[in-house]
């Protein structure tokens, strides 16, 4: 899939991180990063861009931590944008790690505090539809997932947690991915790969086949 742009995407422990990182290795025409100084840019950018609506937010109290993340959707998604053009001309593929539409389901996460946020989602969810060309989900079952968060030296919020938060946490966070991947306003294709029973290996050629 020469010249498109795909986001892989599902719960703590699945796989993301390691799958992107060893497709970057493997595969000479895959990018799995984008420019820190572009990103940088960006964030900038839609900082002065949105710095009425932001000063509203901290009015009515939305956390800042909420307003950096829709920032910086925003500015994951303007380099994606651009980043494909320039794909496009060069034959490349770009695969994201913890892209808009991770971000998204985050944000859904943590709740929508107001119709202001709400509507900045939708605008969000429409461009980030109009701009991927597939979505890769991954996923295992919740034991094996929180196993892999508690052996690993990321931080995560559920590591070391009882089970029972962190089936809860993985419930919600598939229901929030679900909810922005169906509220799409463009389909397109999303392929649901079970990690349980897969080396990093395995999963990296199953998504190479999809390029």
């Amino acid at each position: 899939m020469p010249g498109k742009i795909i986001e892989i995407i599902g719960c703590a422990g699945s796989g993301k991180s390691s799958v992107t990182q060893r497709l970057a290795e493997e595969h000479c025409s895959v990018h799995t990063s984008i420019s820190p100084s572009e990103y940088k840019t960006q964030c900038l950018k839609y900082i002065i861009l949105r710095l009425p609506i932001l000063l509203v937010l901290c009015l009515l109290r939305v956390r800042r931590h909420y307003l950096k993340t829709l920032i910086r959707a925003e500015a994951v998604l303007a380099v994606a944008q651009r980043a494909k053009k320039k794909h496009l001309i060069s034959n490349k593929t770009l695969v994201l790690d913890q892209g808009p539409i991770s971000k998204l389901a985050y944000l859904h996460l943590k709740g929508v505090p107001n119709k202001i946020v709400e509507l900045w989602l939708k605008a969000l969810q429409k461009a980030s539809f109009q701009t991927f060309d597939l979505l890769v989900c991954l996923d295992a079952p919740n034991d094996v997932l929180h196993f892999r968060v508690n052996n690993r030296h990321k931080h995560h919020k559920i590591k070391n947690k009882p089970k029972e938060l962190a089936d809860g946490f993985y419930s919600v966070y598939r229901a929030c991915l679900k909810t922005v991947i169906n509220n799409g306003t463009k389909e397109i294709p999303c392929e649901y790969i079970n990690t349980e029973d897969m080396s990093i290996d395995d999963v990296s050629e199953r998504i190479r086949k999809l390029l």
